[in-house]
């Protein structure tokens, strides 16, 4: 998202050390400041990964009750008085 921005001349990162949860982040822009641009990346990011996680969990529920309503029918069909 941040290097696709018209407005970003260069991104990159550097991790110091595996082991630290520490990350580098280098961002020049032209025009706006960098933490402007980086806040509405990272806020589009935040945008696209709630819709696709919203609309994952939307195409799983109906194979969910699907799944159950043939169990049940199965369940029902084999059950023996």
């Amino acid at each position: 998202m941040l290097n696709k921005n018209p407005e970003v001349s260069f991104v990159g990162y550097s991790v110091p050390h595996p082991s630290e949860p520490k990350m580098n982040l280098r961002v020049q822009t032209v025009g706006p400041p960098a933490t402007e641009v980086l806040h509405t990346a990272l806020g589009n990011i935040y945008e696209i990964s709630a819709r696709h996680g919203s609309s994952t969990r939307e195409r799983q529920k109906p194979q969910r009750g699907n799944r159950a309503a043939k169990l049940i029918h199965k369940v029902r069909l084999n059950w023996q008085p």
